[in-house]
């Protein structure tokens, strides 16, 4: 069917499965050309991921033809046939073939235009992909426009960013956590991690007592435990230690457990026989 003549239509298969994935027309050495933006970016994808399993897509020039409108009615209707992936099937044309497939030819406008405006912008001008806009200008040696407006991405989320109403922390400990929390609009683990870190009791409460959950019986040996900075010296388990500081309890994790030598200045002398 390959016969002779100017135009072609050509495949790109994969040699995994024996399934075309790109179908093109062409002239010339277009159907070997594989540089970045030569094509879209669902084809460059495709055919690098066949090159780092260790093969080579098979090119395959199916038709020839002097007569353009025949090669382009040709590819047309082989895409059609065999579906882009965006319809359901295996092709990675982005354009469904035919005339609306032809080479762009850019003018002069297009080049001055190169790192003056965006290439998104420019793409959208002359109905091509931005890669193709890019690997032109790269080609020249010229650095993207720079933005003129940058907006910082917002800060990462978490409790202890969470802004709470002055309103709010004027009633912590005076109103149920939960309470609070729907009168405000916020979560009750917010509120209650802020009350912990004001160190006020809470609701019906008299004295402030910091909870801690039950661990692993692992972490409930006796230790004695000393302070090179102040010389202190202190015998209980973590738990104990990290109540002795008002401090947190997994902080102290790594130092019972043998993969640190020292926490906040603290070391343990002795353990419990």
């Amino acid at each position: 069917m390959t016969g002779s003549g100017q135009y072609y239509v050509y495949t790109y298969t994969d040699p995994r499965n024996n399934l075309p994935f790109y179908i093109g027309k062409g002239s010339g050495n277009r159907a070997r050309q594989t540089w970045y933006g030569s094509r879209n970016r669902y084809f460059n994808a495709k055919f690098q991921k066949i090159i780092n399993a260790g093969m080579t897509p098979i090119l395959e020039i199916i038709f020839r033809s002097d007569d353009e409108d025949e090669v382009l009615e040709l590819e047309e209707l082989l895409i059609s046939e065999l579906k882009r992936t965006q319809d359901g099937g295996i092709l990675c044309n982005l354009s469904a073939g035919g005339k609306g497939n032809t080479f762009y030819e850019f003018d002069k406008e297009f080049f001055d235009s190169l790192g003056v405006r965006s290439d998104q912008e420019i793409a959208d001008d002359y109905g091509c992909c931005r890669e193709l806009v890019c690997y032109y200008r790269n080609s020249y040696g010229i650095p993207p426009k720079e933005r003129e407006y940058y907006s910082p991405p917002p800060e990462m989320g978490g409790w202890n960013k969470t802004e709470v109403p002055q309103e709010c922390l004027d009633l912590l400990g005076k109103m149920p956590d939960k309470k609070l929390a729907e009168k405000f609009g916020i979560s009750s683990f917010v509120v209650k991690n802020r009350r912990c870190d004001l160190q006020i009791p809470a609701f019906g409460k008299s004295e402030f007592k910091r909870v801690y959950r039950k661990s692993n019986p692992a972490f409930e040996v006796v230790f004695t435990f000393k302070n090179d900075d102040t010389g202190e010296t202190f015998r209980g388990n973590r738990q104990d230690l990290a109540e002795h500081l008002n401090s947190r309890y997994d902080v102290f994790s790594k130092l019972v457990r043998g993969l640190s030598k020292s926490c906040q200045g603290w070391r343990i002398v002795d353990e419990q026989p």
